[in-house]
Order: C-alpha cells, then sequence, then structure tokens
C-alpha cells in the first residue's frame, strides 16, 4: 500500500516534466523567431524607394504578409516517432519535405527545422515605410500534442523600428499541454 502511495506522485511528476519539456520547445522555438527577425531587421538593406530596414517577407510581397504554417497542419505530428514531425522525403506518418524550410521568409529568419520537432511555426509581418523602416510582427507555434485535434498555441508580437526590436506583447499560451 505504501509503494502505491508513492508511485502515484512519482508517475504525476514524470509526466509533468514531460509536458514541460514538450512546450519548452515552442519556448524556445518562439525566441528563436523573435530573436531572428531582431537580427534580420537589424541588417540595412538599402533598396531604391523602400525602407533600408524591413522584416523578412514574402517574395515579392516587401510590404509583408503570411507564411503557411510549417510543416502544414495536415502533417500529424503525433503520428510521427516519438510523436514528432520529421523534416524527411518520406511517406511515413509525420513525415514532410524539408525543402519547406526554403521559403525566403524563414531563410530570412535563419529558422529551420533538421530534426524532429512537435510543433508547427507561422510568421507574420508588416513592413512600414518611414524612411528608417518599421515592422510589426507575429511569430506563432501550435501543436496537437496528444492527437487529439486540440491545438496548444503559443504566439509572440513585436515591433521593430528606429528603437529597436521589443515584444507588444508577452508570450500568450492558450491550451499548453493540448
Amino acid at each position: 500500500m505504501v509503494l502505491a502511495g508513492l508511485a502515484y506522485p512519482a508517475a504525476r511528476a514524470i509526466a509533468a516534466e514531460r509536458a514541460r519539456a514538450m512546450t519548452r520547445e515552442a519556448r524556445d522555438n518562439v525566441d528563436l523567431l523573435f530573436h531572428g527577425t531582431a537580427a534580420h531587421f537589424a541588417l540595412a538593406r538599402p533598396r531604391l524607394g523602400a525602407a533600408a530596414h524591413r522584416c523578412p517577407h514574402p517574395k515579392d510581397h516587401p510590404e509583408g504578409g503570411a507564411i503557411a504554417i510549417t510543416p502544414p497542419l495536415t502533417v500529424r505530428c503525433a503520428d510521427g516517432p516519438d510523436g514528432a514531425c520529421t523534416p524527411s522525403a518520406s511517406d511515413r506518418p509525420g513525415a514532410y519535405d524539408p525543402a519547406l524550410w526554403n521559403d525566403p521568409v524563414w531563410r530570412g529568419l535563419g529558422f529551420r527545422k533538421l530534426e524532429g520537432h512537435r510543433f508547427h511555426f507561422a510568421y507574420e509581418a508588416v513592413n512600414l515605410d518611414d524612411g528608417y523602416g518599421a515592422c510589426e510582427f507575429t511569430v506563432t507555434a501550435r501543436a496537437d500534442l496528444d492527437g487529439d485535434g486540440v491545438y496548444s498555441t503559443y504566439r509572440r508580437s513585436g515591433r521593430a523600428d528606429q528603437r529597436g526590436v521589443r515584444p507588444t506583447t508577452p508570450l500568450v499560451i492558450d491550451a499548453p499541454f493540448e
């Protein structure tokens, strides 16, 4: 009876640590994307008739825009090995074409997944031509960690301008363990 009483709290502690580890991926990658935006924005790229400083943007859309969530939500990470998506050209569950990370936005952010991961990532930016340049951006990580069709969402927005890059919202988390 005593052993059973000890096993339950230990199992709960292990489950809680596993959940924290899975959500750490989202927090770490949202931070990487935020800092990738700062690095990209800091590099002046003078173009005739445009602001020198910009956030990464879709090809042929210097005003900004959104990149499709990568990998697409049709790729079910929970079905992959160890519940993770895998960037590989195979037909295994959870696998997707690694070339999706070759988009100019992901390249501009210096962001690419090479190993298994549980989250899907999105980026949206609006570039403002004010001479120096400015942009507003949002980075998002989403995952269906338990395969039930309900997604965890981690989102952070920011602004980059002549004064620097700063968050406009704290990290917003919806359903962290879904």
